[in-house]
């Protein structure tokens, strides 16, 4: 699979989620319209960092201003579903604080238009931990789990998520020592993620059948 095929199935998917989101809009918990908008993001992206690619031969600005944005929407729909964080505006100051943290990183270790590995290990390191509170909570208040539709988000974010920290706090040995691997853990990194967008996309296709289950 090249970088196209891939690029084009991930689209595709998470156009198929967006569709989703929108036709049953009426169904949806409050908390997953930042998903919504999280997929119109990163159609978004996408689009603008073939653009970029195309046009400067460098994408990385399109991928470094989204970042911070991606953490801010997911934080968003974590305070939405985690009581706590809720009654508290948590998700709003992590979001704050992940957005300075963007721009202190771009302006003093990762200029911007290069990798910014290390916010991505702090945007993991922060969705990560959401994704163990949020397991947390569903535990504490005995909801129920295979026909939870929060219980699969976070399902979905954690995989992707642990899979995503994994590659970029190994990016570094990858690159200088172990080079032969880099591209079987890039082929990798992108079935996981066309196999987390497959998973939002059926879970806002058949958003209404799940929704009829009391969560």
């Amino acid at each position: 699979m090249n970088i196209l095929s891939a690029l084009s199935i991930y689209i595709c998917l998470v156009a198929c989620g967006l569709i989703g989101g929108i036709v049953n809009r009426k169904f949806l918990h409050p908390a997953d319209k930042y998903l919504r908008y999280l997929l119109l993001g990163n159609i978004i992206v996408e689009l603008t960092a073939v653009y970029f690619m195309n046009i400067y031969k460098n994408n990385m600005y399109v991928y470094n201003v989204f970042s911070p944005i991606e953490l801010f929407l997911v934080v968003l729909y974590f305070q939405k579903r985690i009581d706590w964080l809720q009654r508290r505006k948590m998700g709003v100051y992590i979001g704050i604080i992940g957005a300075v943290f963007a721009v202190c990183n771009i302006a003093f270790l990762q200029p911007i238009h290069t990798i910014n590995s290390i916010f991505l290990l702090f945007e993991g390191f922060i969705i990560i931990s959401l994704c163990v509170f949020s397991y947390y909570q569903l535990m504490l208040h005995r909801q129920p789990i295979v026909s939870n539709v929060h219980f699969w988000v976070t399902t979905i974010f954690l995989i992707y998520w642990s899979c995503l920290y994994s590659y970029w706090g190994m990016y570094n040995v990858l690159l200088k020592e172990l080079f032969s691997y880099m591209r079987p853990a890039t082929y990798m990194l992108w079935m996981v993620n066309i196999l987390a967008y497959l998973g939002f996309a059926i879970i806002f296709l058949f958003y209404k059948k799940i929704a009829a289950i009391r969560e």
